[in-house]
This record gives structure tokens, sequence and C-alpha cells, in this order.
């Protein structure tokens, strides 16, 4: 009896050690299969919480063998949350860092920097330029972008040094806007311009009519940076699902598709829609708030423009022709008056926000109203029209640098 108690006391105790390992492991599972639950993806949420519940279940009431073969399921799971937790913010997206290419050069960071930015000292005026395509104007030489002249032309009203970062990237929305600005705080901006809008207004029109789209919900995810990375969209595997479904349904990376769905003339697609929406998609005000706290949080002066466009009636049929973001790579088009009612709605919506927040705004697009020379397409600038913003601009962040007692001891 002694020798078979001595030979089952091991077994009992690797057994009550793989038991509590069991229900670690099994706890880990479920609190990130419980994290991962996403509002805006429900039906996925039917396939992420069950994937983590299964080996957590099976761990604590499965027999021995089949508890071992789920805890090696659990720990996958388990790093793959850990993997995803301490993955870059899946909101933030960059050029590609030390670009060259046709005098479009970008810095260690991505972004467009002329001269290249010392980002551990702090010896100058530092602006930051939030934005999709029409902050980053790829389309212009690094001396050429609106966000460079408006540098040049401070540096000479005030004679002291300024950088101004331009970190806008094309097809980016508010949401990623605000990752931006998360990972640039780090360097101390004393001031943020955004200019926003077109990119989430024509995500607006897709999530109402582009049945490939999730339907129009949105859920006010939680500012914890952590929390943001484990819903199940922000997640490697969720992530790569998306891509793949993207990819699937609208065939991207199909050169003879998005050539055929960016070409100019969009306003004149056969399939013609009216939309005329009476309040912004939610997550445009959302993010707002999320960007003009973080400013005020740090002492950053924040500046919105609203987004200046070719959209008014009587616009000539040689404008008109240029226009391809109608939307963007879609099958069908929004009729003018309906794209002129959604610009005013979102440019509207930046103008309330910015009161509300008590930040700084300035109407860009009612500077524009009719001036077809200053547009190449829809919305991005030509040479004058990025000439004619910096003009705009300049006088507008001096004052608000000369309302600031930081602003006043850099500049003077």
């Amino acid at each position: 009896m002694r020798m078979n108690t001595g030979k089952c006391c091991p077994d009992a105790a690797n057994w009550r050690g793989l038991w509590f390992v069991a229900w670690c492991v099994g706890g880990l599972c479920l609190a990130f299969g419980f994290l991962s639950w996403d509002p805006v993806f429900t039906l996925w949420n039917l396939i992420f919480l069950p994937v983590h519940a299964i080996p957590a279940v099976l761990l604590v009431f499965g027999g021995r063998r089949l508890a071992q073969m789920s805890c090696c399921a659990g720990m996958c799971l388990v790093i793959h949350g850990v993997v995803s937790l301490l993955a870059p913010d899946p909101d933030f997206h960059s050029l590609p860092p030390r670009m060259s290419y046709e005098g479009v050069t970008t810095d260690e960071l991505g972004f467009r920097t002329t001269p290249q930015v010392d980002y551990r000292a702090h010896n100058a005026f530092r602006i930051a330029v939030i934005g999709g395509s029409t902050a980053e104007e790829i389309h212009r030489h690094d001396t050429e972008t609106w966000p460079y002249l408006l540098q040049e032309k401070l540096k000479s009203a005030t004679g002291r040094r300024v950088e101004v970062i331009n970190t806008g990237l094309s097809g980016m929305r508010m949401r990623h806007h605000a990752a931006t600005l998360r990972r640039i705080i780090k360097y101390k901006p004393d001031m943020v311009i955004v200019l926003a809008g077109i990119n989430d207004w024509n995500e607006h029109i897709k999530q109402e009519f582009s049945p490939w789209h999730e339907p129009n919900r949105f859920h006010k995810i939680s500012r914890c940076d952590w929390r943001n990375r484990l819903l199940a969209r922000n997640t490697i595997v969720g992530r790569s699902l998306i891509r793949l479904r993207y990819n699937r349904v609208f065939g991207l990376g199909r050169a003879d598709v998005l050539a055929r769905l960016d070409r100019p003339g969009s306003l004149e697609r056969s399939l013609r829609l009216r939309f005329l929406p009476s309040e912004t998609y939610p997550e445009y005000a959302h993010y707002m708030r999320v960007v003009s706290d973080l400013c005020r949080r740090d002492g950053i002066l924040c500046l919105w423009l609203t987004q200046p466009t070719a959209y008014w009636n009587g616009v000539s049929s040689e404008t008109r022709a240029k226009f391809w973001m109608t939307p963007p790579r879609q099958e069908y088009t929004l009729t003018l008056d309906s794209l002129i009612h959604i610009s005013r709605l979102y440019n509207g919506a930046t103008v309330r926000g910015a009161c509300f927040f008590g930040d700084s705004f300035f109407d860009l697009a009612s500077q524009f109203y009719s001036q077809e020379e200053m547009f190449a397409d829809d919305c991005h600038f030509t040479q004058r029209g990025s000439e004619r913003v910096a003009d705009l601009l300049m006088p507008v962040v001096l004052e608000m640098i000369d309302r600031c007692c930081r602003g006043k001891a850099c500049l003077q």
C-alpha cells in the first residue's frame, strides 16, 4: 500500500499542477475572448468568443489528455492576445520611412519634413500637420506642398526656427488622425493643424451603399489604447481576416479594377444615387473629441480646417470631368447636390466641434468657393491652390501663437 501510495502521489501532484495551469490558461483565454468582443463586428464575435471559450472549458472540465491538448491551443490563443496587445497601433499609418522618390522624401518616421527634423531636440516651434491626401500632397515635390510653404512663410515672418511635420497620408480618416496624434505627441509638437473630412464622408457613403462594408454602426471604443488593440478587428487574426475579406470582395490589388474605378469622370457613372444625411457618421465627432482632449492634456494648440472641394452648383464640365472621389473605387456615384450637401455637413460639423471643444478653427473651404483653378480634381490642390492655403493659414497661425504664452517665448 505504501509503495502504491508513493507511486500515485507524484502523479496526483502533477495532475494538480496541470489542473492549476489549466485554470490559469483557461481564465486568460476567457479574458481575451471577452475583451475581443467588438460591437462593430457582431458576427465575428460568434467566432472569436467560442474559439476562446472552448479550450477554456475543455481545460477545466475535460480529461487529462484532452486538457493537455487544450492547454496547447489555449496557450496559442493567449500568445495571440499578448502579441496583439504589443503590436503597433492598428489605426496608425505613415509613408515608408526614409523614402526618396521623384522629389518626395520622408524621414525615419515616414513623415515629410524639409529639412529633416531632429526629434530629440526641441529648439524650434514645432507644428504637426495631420490629414489625408490633401495634407500629404504626394503628387507635389517636397518644396511645393502647402505645409512646407507655410513653414517657410512663418520663418520669414518671425525670423525664428519653425518646423512643420507633414504626417498626412492618403485615405486616412478621423480615427487614424487620432492615432497619428497619439504617436507623435511624444515629440512635443507646439501646434497641431488638422485638415480632414473628405475621407470620413466617403466612408459614410460607403457604409450606406456598399454591401461589403459593415452595417452603419459605431461603437465608441475605450480611449485606453490597450483595450482598443484587443478588439476583434484590431487583433492580428482580425486584421488579417479584414484584409482577406476586402481583397476577395473588392479585388484590391487588381490593377485593372483600380484603374477602372479610380479614373476621372466618376460623376458620370451610370448608377447615380442621392444621399442627404442629416448628421455625420458618429465616429467623426468621437475622434474629434479624442484629438481635442489629447491636445488639451498636453497643452498643444489645435487648429481645425474645413475641407475645400470643387463641389458647387455651376461647376464647369471641364472640372466635373476630373472628379473621381464621388466616392472613389465604387460602381456608383452620388449626385452633385448630394456631394455638396455632405461636404457642407462635415465641414459644419468640424466648425461646431471645434467651437464646442474650445479649439481654434479656420473655414478654409469658404475661401476656395468657385475657384476652379485651385483644384486638380475634386479636392486636391493645384500649385496655386497649395500656395493659397499657405497664404491663408500664415496669419491665422501667427495670431494663435501670439495668444499663447509658450508660443511667444518660442518665437520672440
